[in-house]
């Protein structure tokens, strides 16, 4: 394929031959000793970038395509590999650039301009323009990092209540340990699974209670900042013992979250006691479940898909920010229009206006590669696998 008609703009031979390992291995050790090298991971895209093929959000997004695990994420990483985030971050610049130019204008030619800048228009369509759509796309990020990742669903709550066993039924495969000692859960352990249509990832921790065990504690910690991260919250608690002050010391910290009270082993009580469990105290609804009969669990996963699917849907319109590096730099070009906005309506002085809005297209520029950083690059590409 000859330059510039290929994926990295430069001239490219490929082989193709039968697929048997012991060809392969022939064919690739002739073409070393003729003079090749193997390719370092993301080279081919990495060299693509460099000779403008595609930009740098764009590289990111077949990286993105290729560890795809769910169709939401495949549709999300194509649309960026379209260049989605590219032309969106192209008008925010034109938009900034446009402000920029009137008012260095002023600046460079005051004799020869008779207007004085017009502070109030111009703020209004920074705000309009820029930094309302940009505020949008970083609120969009919990969805977006949804859509791509999976929907995080933290079983949590005091040892023994059967949260492992809930977890294992959740996701239809044994992957935690379930015994009746309390405890046996030190680390946080994930399952990715799919809901209907819905890609999630379970996690199931350590009980949270107090403990002198060193081991225990770091379980502990690492279980309430797993429950901090996710999406929703399942709190678990066993319909033997009833809601104990720990379980609701448990919910009120994390009741300003997405949350599910599940009320597990309902096999083992004639009837559920729900003094303590009324809608005026609860932020949560609440559901009866059995983890080893299978009671409920319908309604559960129902409930789950129910909670996520305005979250992590796979159908969406909207431009969407599912890039932390991304929504880092969406968020400082956000600091810095602000500043601008501030500075036009307290009658800074048009240099330091300016110099904000230069901050903010700076900022822009660093997602689509256009202001480079020799050391972002290299950890983004090493990302990719070798033959990318």
């Amino acid at each position: 394929m000859s330059a510039p008609r290929s994926y990295t703009r430069e001239d490219v031979v490929e082989i193709q031959c039968h697929g048997g390992p012991a060809v392969l291995e022939c064919i690739l050790s002739l073409v070393i000793d003729l003079g090749a090298r193997t390719a370092q991971p993301g080279e081919f895209t990495q060299r693509a970038f460099l000779n403008g093929r595609i930009d740098l959000s764009q590289a990111e997004a077949v990286a993105d395509l290729i560890t795809a695990q769910n169709r939401g994420a495949t549709v999300l990483a194509a649309r960026q590999v379209r260049g989605e985030i590219k032309q969106t971050v192209r008008q925010f610049v034109m938009a900034l650039n446009s402000a920029r130019a009137e008012i260095e204008a002023l600046i460079e030619f005051p004799d020869d301009l008779d207007d004085h800048l017009d502070r109030e228009g111009l703020s209004a369509m920074l705000q309009r323009d820029v930094l309302g759509p940009i505020t949008k796309l970083v609120h969009s990020y919990a969805k977006g990092r949804a859509v791509r990742d999976g929907y995080r669903v933290s079983i949590t709550g005091r040892p023994n209540v059967g949260k492992s066993s809930l977890l294992n039924k959740l996701a239809s495969a044994e992957k935690a340990i379930v015994t009746p000692i309390a405890g046996t859960t030190r680390d946080v352990i994930l399952a990715d699974c799919i809901m209907g249509t819905l890609p999630l990832v379970l996690s199931d921790a350590a009980g949270i209670r107090g403990s002198d065990d060193p081991i225990e504690k770091i379980g502990v910690q690492r279980a309430l900042q797993c429950a901090e991260q996710a999406d929703l919250v399942l709190l678990v608690v066993s319909a033997e013992e009833g809601f104990t002050p720990d379980d609701r010391a448990i919910l009120e910290r994390y009741s300003r979250l997405p949350g599910i009270l599940v009320i597990n082993k309902i096999d083992l009580v004639d009837a559920v006691d729900r003094s303590e469990l009324s809608a005026e105290t609860l932020p949560w609804p609440v559901l009866n479940v059995s983890a080893l009969t299978g009671q409920g669990l319908k309604s559960l996963r129902e409930a789950i898909v129910d909670k996520g699917s305005g979250t992590a849907s796979e159908k969406f319109t909207d431009v969407l920010v599912s890039n932390i590096r991304h929504k880092k730099c969406f968020e400082e070009a956000l600091m810095a229009v602000q500043q601008a906005i501030e500075g036009l309506t307290n009658g800074i002085s048009e240099d330091m206006v300016s110099f904000d809005l230069q901050q903010a297209v700076r900022s822009l520029q660093l997602i689509t590669g256009e202001a480079l950083d020799e050391q972002m690059l290299d950890t983004i590409f090493q990302r990719f696998c070798i033959g990318k």
